[in-house]
């Protein structure tokens, strides 16, 4: 059975007139993601480069091409986008893909030490990827820094709750270093 399928720069064209800004970062993400992977030299099947991702935005409204201002490479899932936009929005400094030594790779770094992980379950419950997160979070607890680890779910549905138990522990402090923190 043959299925009809736009190519890549035309189903990006007509994602912007249909998806939200939202929605259409994060599109965005994975494409320049994908490509940035692909440079590395990581085996990969790049779908579109920056530049075509890029030309896409031509002629679109002002407020359509501010979306690509926003886009960040360094997302490897929706759900990074998401956290990262949603947080962003609210005036939170978030660096995605941070990289903590003895940690490793986070999703996400508020602050000095609340790590944000956007776990999925085909990447995370393999005994290997169990025991590889389960190592950055001992790692991480040794070194004094909060671990949130948040689901599709939390992200897609739940975010009311979610951001509202992200921003307590942000006004709380616990994403500054002990020294920093304000006195209660």
């Amino acid at each position: 059975m043959r299925e009809a399928t736009d190519e890549p720069f035309l189903a990006l064209r007509h994602a912007l007139r249909c998806l939200d800004h939202e929605g259409i970062t994060v599109v965005c993400d994975s494409l320049l993601n994908i490509s940035r992977r692909a440079l590395a030299g990581e085996p990969v099947v790049e779908v579109l480069t920056p530049t075509e991702v890029e030309a896409a935005f031509d002629g679109a409204p002002a407020h359509i091409r501010r979306c690509l201002d926003r886009c960040d490479a360094r997302a490897d899932s929706g759900t990074e986008t998401m956290i990262r936009l949603r947080l962003r929005s609210k005036r939170v400094k978030v660096e995605p893909q941070a990289a903590i030594p003895g940690v490793g790779r986070v999703d996400a770094l508020v602050g000095d030490r609340l790590i944000i992980e956007a776990d999925s379950v085909e990447h995370h419950l393999t005994e290997a990827g169990f025991r590889k997160d389960r190592r950055k979070d001992r790692e991480a607890a040794r070194q004094g820094l909060l671990h949130m680890r948040l689901t599709y779910q939390d992200v897609v549905y739940n975010w009311p709750e979610t951001e509202a138990a992200i921003m307590s522990a942000i006004r709380d402090g616990h994403h500054r270093a002990p020294r920093r923190r304000n006195a209660v």
